[in-house]
């Protein structure tokens, strides 16, 4: 293939398993010295207030006389058309909810009855989520190694689910590395990771069935990989980076409710493409050669 811009992938395989082994132990590191990820009110449990500001809120001015305040967490979301502000926090007994009211009543020029409840919350259903959220991850794993497998061959669809799995490590050993608080949402972007991971790879392997069919005794499998991931890589870049456009741009102005969920998307479709251009395929011919060498 005469191309000035040919990148021979399956030779700088060592070095693209590297960056990713290197990204995850660092994310295992991280959080062995943080006792974990660091996660938020949902998964944790905490408190509850429901406050009328009688006004459209301002969840970032909110949010900064929190901080103001002392509360060490806290996430602040709209109800009732957005004069209502739900404020979850850390676990506070009746008086400090109370004395955080009071605070924010004198702040925010609030009415005696403005505050509408209050009340601590279980963390159980932050560990159910998760637990939902491992099930589902799981069973699309196996659904689609099953699918692949009978759409393409057996080792496609391995290769295909490890590279899926490296990107959601991936995304949490970010989230590990910059201590960045997980939610609710975090899993939803884990769970849409899961299904868009997957596309560029199915592309990629489509280019490599139809390729390996017409190899030649001159070609090796290494050859025909190369072939293929850059007879596709245009289009999975391209695609990728339409959507990263609009990840930014949710990022940047989607508000705070949703910053994170962004951010975890923006990780994982970068870890995506990554993996589905630069990890998919070497993982495959390794497969094959090693099937090669018990046989």
């Amino acid at each position: 293939m005469n191309n000035k811009f040919y990148i021979s992938v399956m030779k700088k395989q060592k070095i693209c398993f590297a960056i990713s082994i290197l990204i995850i132990a660092a994310g295992l590191i991280f959080m062995a010295v943080h006792g974990g990820l660091n996660v938020g009110i949902d998964f944790k449990g905490g408190s509850m207030m429901q406050i009328d500001f009688g006004e459209q809120i301002d969840v970032k001015a909110i949010n900064q006389a929190l901080d103001e305040y002392g509360i060490e967490q806290h996430e602040v979301k709209e109800a009732e058309g957005g004069t209502q502000a739900v404020i979850r926090t850390n676990e506070l007994s009746t008086e400090e909810r109370s004395e955080v009211f009071n605070f924010l009543k004198e702040k925010f020029n609030l009415a005696e009855d403005a505050y509408l409840s209050g009340e601590n919350t279980s963390s159980l259903m932050g560990a159910e989520a998760s637990r939902k959220a491992l099930i589902a991850v799981a069973v699309a794993a196996v659904g689609m190694l099953i699918y692949i497998t009978f759409r393409f061959e057996f080792y496609f669809g391995l290769a295909s689910v490890i590279a899926l799995l490296h990107d959601v490590l991936i995304v949490i050993s970010i989230f590990a590395i910059f201590n960045i608080p997980i939610n609710i949402n975090f899993i939803a972007a884990i769970l849409a990771i899961v299904g868009y991971s997957i596309n560029s790879t199915i592309v990629i392997f489509d280019r490599f069935r139809e390729n390996l069919k017409r190899m030649n005794r001159t070609q090796t499998l290494e050859d025909v990989a190369d072939l293929s991931i850059n007879q596709t890589m245009v289009r999975s870049i391209n695609t990728s980076f339409t959507t990263l456009i609009v990840m930014v741009f949710l990022f940047l102005l989607g508000g705070e409710s949703i910053r994170f969920f962004a951010m975890a998307l923006l990780v994982g479709i970068i870890a995506g493409t990554y993996s589905s251009v630069f990890l998919a395929s070497p993982i495959y011919v390794g497969l094959k050669k090693l099937t090669k060498k018990r046989a």
